[in-house]
């Protein structure tokens, strides 16, 4: 592999010590970012630690490292864990913190998020187009078939006539992959192609045991969760906080 086009720290690591030093860095930072524990420092390192394991391997990676590191790349750029995290709690604690004051960085970042997620919908919606099983409403059942990646078999379903079922599943990840980039913006069908994409996304995982990548496009759906209702999640999660002190 040509490294000048791609830099990864891995490829400087060349004593056990230190790979397993630099593995339990990566799990800590992303265990911090996850839980908001000093979020800014902890959303670059996860992403550079990510993207060294994606520069290292990439022939190993898939759909969701793309994804992955989209989203990461977005958290660096807003001020993440202003609001859900245990740096506001540590900041309430002291007395030190306020309501988060509007942001444009979390505007710009947020935005940017969101166009990230639409062209995904699209690459993931015209490269189904190009294969033939998705034009014959087989593709799902194809997808059932390989019995090395699948979590749940259900290839008996074959015998029981069920390929209407298969056809209207195939067509409605290609019709939902092309609604939510079209209509995602349009308010009144927001509400609705997030509720569907719940269910879609998740009967993905049995069939085909991608589980990381449907998880991971739910959360990139949470970017068009409307900011009131996360606001009173956080005000929710804050006063119980407070009640229980």
């Amino acid at each position: 592999m040509n490294r000048s086009s791609t830099q990864s720290i891995l490829f400087y690591v060349d004593q056990p010590a230190v790979l397993w030093s630099v593995h339990v860095v990566a799990v800590v930072a992303a265990a911090m970012c996850m839980v908001g524990l000093f979020s800014r420092v902890a959303s670059i390192v996860t992403l550079l630690m990510v993207l060294s394991y994606v520069h290292r391997a990439p022939m190993l990676t898939g759909q969701f490292e793309p994804v992955l590191t989209a989203l990461l790349l977005y958290l660096c750029i807003g001020p993440s864990g202003r609001a859900l995290s245990i740096d506001r709690w540590l900041k309430s604690r002291s007395g030190k913190t306020a309501e988060p004051s509007p942001s444009l960085a979390a505007n710009i970042s947020l935005r940017l998020m969101q166009v990230h997620v639409v062209m995904f919908y699209l690459i993931f919606a015209f490269s189904k187009l190009a294969g033939e099983p998705w034009w014959n409403g087989e593709a799902v059942w194809w997808l059932m078939a390989q019995s090395e990646s699948r979590l749940v078999d259900f290839s008996f379903l074959g015998q029981w006539n069920a390929a209407p079922v298969f056809n209207l599943w195939t067509y409605a990840f290609i019709a939902y992959e092309f609604s939510f980039a079209v209509f995602i913006g349009n308010r009144l069908a927001r509400p609705l192609l997030l509720a569907i994409g719940v269910p879609l996304w998740l009967s993905l995982i049995p069939i085909t045991g991608l589980t990381s990548f449907a998880l991971i496009m739910l959360v990139a759906n949470a970017a068009f969760v409307p900011a009131a209702w996360w606001r009173s999640v956080a005000d929710a999660c804050c006063s119980r906080k407070t009640a229980a002190a």
